[in-house]
């Protein structure tokens, strides 16, 4: 399975209820399936206005949020791969990362204060809103997931790093069919006869 179709499937089923909730800063963030479906749209298509095609890579330097979170399925409907670093990243380390990669653009949290090479592209996390058109803005979650870069199983969607303690860091590319068959494998455990489970497994289907 591919994971455009959990997020289609999810935003389908789900598409009112409330997906994602954090308090940022001074403010409450809280986005519905319908929300992170549309935001997820609006994040690809900057991804496309800044030169990201399919394949490339894109960092994500920042702790969990319900930014991180539309960044990651931006990347994905865009068909680019995704590569999320801890923030605690030291500079020799992102800078051997974007060598690996070739990566092109960075998300960062205002709080990293370590330098990046200066041919990437940085763009702050907690300013996305400012940052995104209001170009996908209407998407219909109701409709089929448009802007896609078509995908298969076997594509890489991710790709996670060692922390790179007794040497350099190794990256472990992660496909749409690795992370989708564990997902759904712990969301049978974790969902299993609770009275939404059906619900749940249609994901899956």
């Amino acid at each position: 399975m591919l994971l455009t179709e959990i997020l289609e499937k999810s935003t389908k089923e789900f598409s009112s209820r409330p997906a994602l909730t954090m308090k940022i800063g001074y403010r409450t963030v809280s986005l519905r399936y319908a929300d992170v479906y549309r935001w997820s749209v609006r994040v690809a298509r900057f991804l496309e206005k800044e030169g990201i095609s399919k394949g490339d890579a894109v960092l994500l330097i920042a702790p969990s949020s319900p930014y991180w979170i539309c960044i990651f399925w931006g990347a994905i409907l865009r068909g680019a791969i995704l590569v999320p670093l801890t923030t605690q990243s030291r500079a020799d380390m992102v800078k051997k990362v974007i060598t690996q990669t070739q990566a092109k653009l960075v998300f960062a949290y205002r709080g990293y204060g370590e330098s990046l090479p200066q041919h990437i592209r940085r763009f702050d996390i907690e300013f996305l809103n400012e940052l995104l058109t209001d170009e996908g803005a209407e998407a219909e979650p109701h409709g089929e997931i448009r802007f896609l870069c078509k995908a298969k199983e076997d594509d890489i969607a991710e790709i996670l790093y060692t922390s790179g303690t007794t040497g350099d860091p190794k990256g472990v590319p992660l496909t749409h069919k690795n992370i989708a068959s564990n997902v759904a494998t712990l969301t049978e455990t974790i969902f299993k006869g609770l009275p939404f489970a059906r619900s749940v497994g249609k994901l899956f289907q």
